[in-house]
C-alpha cells in the first residue's frame, strides 16, 4: 500500500477501481467507524442525528451496497445493524422531536440530513412497507426545505 494516511472514501474508491491491496484497510476503516461511540458532533442542543450522522450513513450504505462482493458478510451485517440502531428506528419513531429538530427546518440541515437518511433507506431497507413509510417521512420533511430554499 502506498499511503495508509488516506481516508475511508479514498480507500473505498481504490477498491472500487480494482486495487484490492486496499481491501484490508477498507475493512479496518469501516469496522472502526462502526465501533465509534457516537456519530454526531457536539452541539449546544441534544441531537440524535446530525450532519455527520447523515454523511456517515451515506458513506457506509454506499460502501455496503457498492462493494458487497468484496466485503465480508459480517461487516455488511454490522453496517446494517449500526445504521438501524443509530438512525433508522429513531428517525421513523421520532422525526419532528426536539432531538431531530431539522426534520422540517428551513435551513440546509433539512436537505442534507433528510436526503442522507432517505438515500440510506433506499439503499439498505428490504421491507417495502417500511421503506415507503420512511420515504413518506423524508419527503414531508424535505417539502419544507424545497418550499423555502429555492427562488420560484
Amino acid at each position: 500500500m502506498s499511503d495508509e494516511r488516506i481516508g475511508p472514501a479514498a480507500v473505498a474508491f481504490q477498491v472500487l477501481l480494482g486495487n484490492d491491496e486496499y481491501i484490508k484497510l477498507l475493512h479496518d476503516y469501516v469496522w472502526s467507524i462502526c465501533e465509534e461511540t457516537i456519530w454526531i458532533l457536539p452541539y449546544p442542543k441534544d441531537l440524535r442525528i446530525d450532519l455527520r450522522t447523515a454523511a456517515t450513513i451515506m458513506d457506509l450504505s454506499e460502501i455496503a451496497i457498492g462493494m458487497e462482493h468484496k466485503l465480508e458478510d459480517r461487516l455488511i451485517q454490522r453496517i446494517r445493524l449500526e445504521i438501524e440502531r443509530r438512525v433508522f428506528q429513531d428517525y421513523i419513531e421520532n422525526h419532528g422531536s426536539p432531538e431531530i429538530s431539522w426534520w422540517k427546518s428551513t435551513n440546509n440541515w433539512n436537505g442534507v440530513c433528510n436526503g442522507g437518511v432517505g438515500a440510506a433507506f433506499l439503499l439498505l431497507e428490504d421491507n417495502v412497507d417500511r421503506l415507503a413509510l420512511a420515504l413518506e417521512i423524508v419527503l414531508e420533511g424535505l417539502q419544507t426545505f424545497v418550499d423555502v430554499a429555492f427562488a420560484e
